[in-house]
């Protein structure tokens, strides 16, 4: 049982490694210029030891965003256990704080499919998976709050990415202004629908 324990434990150890050297590759030279063979320069392995946990460097990233996409999706279903109508700034700002405090030590990778145009698209499809969550959540029928929503969640969005991209915003304050932020957005929703 020792030596699977190791071995799990060694496969982890390789991959932060590869995504490490990955993501920085990608910061010093762009995503369209890193190759396989300095990703594993950079790792401090072998090729076929890329080799045996990915395809390619397409594959990485895909498996990259796959996880970070995993856990957004698991911090989100926070959001399911309140009750839309029930909602208070305190418990929208926890939900906030787990989002953020997720994207805290993944934050550099963050920053590479920010700062990369070719990897813009990632960034992109991870958006539209918490926008479409919030959508079923919030029940949207109405179509003026649908405008709204878009407003909103575009502002989230850009509130989340300046936060990412500056990283010297407290995770806690950030937290609190897209809590308040969201309140204020709720308060319209119930406004239009009454």
């Amino acid at each position: 049982m020792k030596r699977n324990n190791a071995m799990d434990l060694r496969v982890i150890k390789t991959k932060k490694a590869i995504q490490g050297a990955f993501i920085q590759l990608i910061k010093e030279k762009g995503y369209q210029n890193v190759s396989v063979s300095e990703i594993a320069l950079k790792a401090k392995i072998n090729r076929n030891t890329f080799y045996l946990h990915y395809d390619t460097k397409d594959d990485l990233i895909k498996k990259m965003m796959f996880d970070l996409n995993e856990q957004i999706q698991n911090s989100l279903t926070f959001f399911q256990t309140l009750n839309t109508k029930n909602y208070n700034e305190i418990s929208i700002h926890w939900g906030f704080r787990n989002i953020l405090h997720l994207i805290k030590p993944n934050i550099a990778f963050y920053q590479v499919l920010l700062n990369d145009d070719s990897l813009r698209g990632y960034i992109n499809n991870l958006y539209l998976v918490i926008k479409k969550f919030l959508y079923e959540w919030l029940d949207i029928k109405n179509a003026a709050f649908e405008l709204i929503f878009e407003y909103a969640a575009n502002g989230t969005i850009g509130l989340i990415e300046k936060w990412i991209l500056d990283n010297t915003f407290d995770e806690n304050k950030t937290a609190k202004i897209l809590a308040n932020l969201s309140v204020t957005i709720l308060k319209q929703y119930y406004e239009l629908n009454k």
